[in-house]
Parts: C-alpha cells; structure tokens; sequence
C-alpha cells in the first residue's frame, strides 16, 4: 500500500498531466485591425473606414484590439508612403498587462506631403511584424483651397480664413478649425499659397498677387455658398500671421477680426518707412492699396505670442530692418504693439487690439497650446469691447551717435482712464509694480514719465498699465537702444 506521501506526489503529476503546466503564458495576438477617419473612440468606434481617404479627411487611425499584452513591452505604427519611405512611426509602451487595444495616427497633410496611392500601415510588438493593412489615398491635384460649407450655415455671419505656415501645411490648418466651424454654422477657408508661386507672407511681391490669389478664391467661395465675404475671421500662425496682419492693413473693411499668433517681423504704422517693414509705398505696393490705419485699429485684433519664442533660428528675418523691431520675435510683437498703441491714441480712434503671452510656450508648440483661447476670441463674433490704448515712447539726446542709450521714457494713455500702477521690467514676465507715477492731463489722455532710470541691461523694456479696478492694459515694449 501506497504511503501518503507517494499517494500525493502521484495525483500532482497525474494533475500536471492533465492540465499541462501550470504556469503557462498565454501569446499575444491581434484580434482586430481596422482603418478609420477619425479618432476611433466612443461612438465612432463602431464606424471603420475602408478609403479612399482624401485632404477632406483629418487623417487615417489604425486599431488594433489585442489580447495578452505584457506590461513594458513597445509597440508601434509604421506607416508606408507608396514609394516605400516609411512616412510616420508611433511607438509606445503600457504600466500594465491589458486585453484591450491602442491605435494612431497619421494627418491627411502628412499623407499629402508623401503623395498619393496605395499606403501601408504595420503593427509590431515586441520587434515583430504582427499585422499589416492597406488603404489608398487619393490624389487631390492641383486646388488653390479647402472649403467647408455648412448644410444650414449662418451665411450672414462671415468667413473663416486659416492661413498657413512657411511649413506650406493648408490641410493641418484647416482641421485645426473645422471642428469649430461646424460649431457655429460658418463657412471655413484655408487658401494654399504653393512655395514655387507665391512670396504670401508679404502679400504684394511677386505675381501673381497672394492677396488676389484669396481674394480669387473668396468671390469663388461667396458663389459657391452665398456667404458674406465682406466678414472674415482671420487667422495666421508665423508666416502665416506675417499675411494675415498684412491684409488687415490693407484690407480692414473686410476683417471682423484677426488674431496674428507669432510672425517673424512685421509691417510698422510708419510712412517714413518702407513697405514691407512700413506703410511707406515704393514699387513694391500696387497703386491700388491704400493702408488705413484707422479702420484696422478698430478691428477686435489677438495678437499671439510665447515667452519662449526667443530664438534666433535660421527661419527668421535677421536683416538689420528686421533686427531694428528687436532681436526676436517675442521683443518685435511687443514693440509692434506698442507702436499700434501710439496710432490709437494718437489719432483718438476706438481701440481693440489684445495681447496674450502664453508662458512656457515656444514658437513649434504654440500652435497647440493657444487652440482655445485663439477660438474664444475669434468666435466672440458679438465682441466689440474697445481697449485703453498707450505707449511708451523713448527719448534720447538728438546728437547722439547710433547705437545710443534712450535718456527716458515717457508713457502716454488715451482716453480718459487715469492708471493706477505702471509694471514694468526687463522681460514681459519679470515685471516690478510702482504705484507712483505723476499723471498730468494731456489733449489726448495723460502722459508721465518712468519713475526709475532707464535700465542699464537689455535693449526692450516691458510694461502693462493696471487700472482702479484691478484690470491690466495689453502688455507692450519700447527699445532703449537708437538702431
């Protein structure tokens, strides 16, 4: 007879016999691999995509639902050009083991970048190829823009314009809006300005026109949907926003409002200056535009910068007529406002021009992280809230040689809203607070000087105004160096 030990080591092999090792870990494998277009979550999950995908679509979505993930193993998308280049690649890792799935991306103007035909897209985990699809993508040939119409659009309402970067990325910008667009009933536009034809970012130069090329597609659209193209809401991102604020200059009966987020330089209300640096006109401004100063400042205007866009990168305009607006484009933005600042109260005209800094940005984020201020305040479309203008104004000795320190700086505000507190400070996010300035009335508002030295270090001094109740004017600067 068998003893009780030799009885249980036999019913634990006779066990393992039965079951196979006890632990045994189970493979991974793909359940299910499907194509969308759009993000494939919620209620569109249950709506693949076979293609043709189009630039009308935001991009293409790969899902893929497994089973036995390991926690820290990498997978990724690769996905295929039809000449082979691998376009796009996505890799990531999870904390954790999951039965579930993951997908990504890839943008219709990356697709288009890459050209049409017949794409691949890939799945590997742990280093092998477990899944492989196909889709086409078809070729949009030549087109000067996207549209979006609305079924039941608010037609009286106006235009959207997105332009595009120096990237030439028309589709991005335009899915960046559509969303919004489809929100609020409006017609969306996203003019293509192709590098080999058109110099847009300074609107006149060259031929043909950039600002006929939209104004073309505009009379185009206004067929098309009997929207008011008298009414546009501009927007404009570094080149783009160097064609954006230039229009508005010359076009501003036909702007609602604008926001220009971050151009290399800018164009100066300045006469005694040269087009594209100033409203002065040579050979390079058509007879046929006429600047009004007066009606752009009362066009509701956001000006978009980040603190962090202060490189001197090879992509922007480092001329000396470039580098007299300041050594940046953060520096150029708050100088160009305080001169638009000076017109205003100057010329005793109702002012709206905003100015947000978004901190811990810099110029390739921007974009991303300013989306839904810009849409606050580009659809606020009942919004013509007018602003104190001012400036600041340096002074310096008029036998100086170039080069020059200013000797003082004076403050002018228009209207009748006497400041409370100046801030000021050598960047626009290092600003002291002096509550006691002495204001003296002026024909145009009133006028003091700063209560400190002119600062010995750095070439723009920062500032805001606060007010009684606690409100900041628009941030603004002022060189301290005679260029």
């Amino acid at each position: 007879m068998l003893s009780f030990r030799k009885r249980l080591i036999f019913l634990i092999a006779l066990l393992c016999l039965c079951t196979g090792p006890l632990h045994t870990e189970a493979a991974f494998r793909v359940e299910s691999a499907l194509l969308y277009n759009a993000r494939p979550d919620g209620a569109a999950r249950d709506n693949p995509a076979s293609g043709p995908f189009s630039i009308y679509d935001p991009g293409v979505w790969y899902r893929i639902d497994w089973r036995n993930y390991r926690a820290g193993v990498e997978y990724r998308y690769e996905w295929i050009a039809p000449n082979g280049e691998i376009a796009h690649v996505y890799r990531n890792t999870r904390d954790s083991d999951s039965n579930g799935g993951s997908y990504a991306r890839i943008s219709s103007q990356r697709l288009y970048d890459h050209g049409p035909g017949a794409w691949k897209v890939r799945f590997y985990y742990d280093g092998a190829l477990k899944q492989e699809s196909g889709f086409e993508f078809k070729d949009p040939g030549d087109f000067t823009h996207l549209l979006y119409a609305p079924d039941f659009g608010n037609l009286e309402a106006g235009v959207i314009v997105t332009v595009h970067s120096s990237d030439y990325n028309p589709i991005t910008y335009f899915h960046m809006f559509r969303e919004y667009a489809e929100r609020k009933h409006m017609v969306l536009v996203a003019p293509y300005f192709p590098k080999e034809t058109f110099h847009y970012q300074t609107i006149f130069r060259g031929t043909p026109r950039a600002d006929l090329h939209l104004k073309n597609i505009l009379k185009e659209v206004y067929l098309q949907t009997g929207a008011n193209t008298d009414r546009l809401y501009l927007y404009g991102k570094s080149a783009g926003a160097q064609f954006v604020h230039r229009y508005l200059l010359s076009y501003p009966e036909t702007v609602a409002r604008a926001v220009i987020a971050a151009p290399g330089y800018w164009t100066f209300p300045d006469e005694d200056s040269t087009y594209p640096y100033g409203l002065g006109h040579d050979r390079r401004v058509p007879e046929d535009i006429r600047f009004n100063i007066d009606r752009a400042l009362q066009v509701p205007v956001m000006v978009v910068m980040g603190d962090g866009d202060v490189e001197r990168t090879e992509n922007l305009n480092q001329s000396e007529r470039a580098d007299a607006q300041g050594r940046n484009r953060l520096e150029r933005s708050l100088v160009w406002m305080n001169a638009m600042g000076r017109q205003a109260v100057l010329r005793g005209v109702p002012y709206r021009y905003h100015y947000h800094l978004e901190v811990g940005a810099d110029h390739g984020d921007l974009r991303g992280k300013t989306e839904e201020r810009t849409m606050d305040f580009l659809f606020d479309i009942n919004d013509n809230s007018t602003v104190t203008p001012w400036n600041m104004s340096a002074l310096f000795e008029p036998d100086e040689p170039r080069g020059a320190r200013a000797r003082a700086i004076v403050i002018q505000v228009g209207g009748q809203t006497k400041p409370v507190a100046l801030h000021a400070g050598p960047s626009p996010t290092d600003l002291r607070r002096y509550a006691h300035l002495s204001w003296r009335s002026i024909i145009f508002g009133y006028e003091a000087p700063l209560p400190f030295a002119v600062p010995n270090a750095g070439t723009i001094l920062y500032a805001q105004l606060e007010f009684a109740d606690g409100s900041r004017s628009h941030l603004s600067g002022v060189r301290l160096i005679d260029r």
